[in-house]
């Protein structure tokens, strides 16, 4: 199975000039694979309801989810604007 981590990009400061979706160059062949990267660079798990959001040390906000390239094409929309919490 082909599964791309789709993400955006924020920072803590300025929350509305984000950037994004963008997907990884990196495509898991598994959605366990996709999490486990994804939790090994937030340094905790950071999935809710198979999308994630977690504050890196610079203070840049990443979120996202692990998607098949189907589901990265019906959720693309709801992607492309900031969660209201960050």
């Amino acid at each position: 199975m082909e599964i791309l981590l789709v993400y955006m990009m924020s920072h803590i400061n300025d929350p509305q000039a984000s950037v994004g979706p963008q997907v990884s160059d990196r495509i898991f062949t598994s959605t366990e694979e996709c999490e486990e990267f994804v939790t090994t660079l937030a340094g905790t798990d950071p999935f809710e309801d198979n999308r994630f959001k977690f504050v890196a040390s610079d203070g840049v906000i990443f979120y996202g989810g692990c998607l098949t390239p189907f589901e990265y094409e019906l959720y693309k929309e709801g992607l492309t604007k900031a969660p209201q919490d960050a």
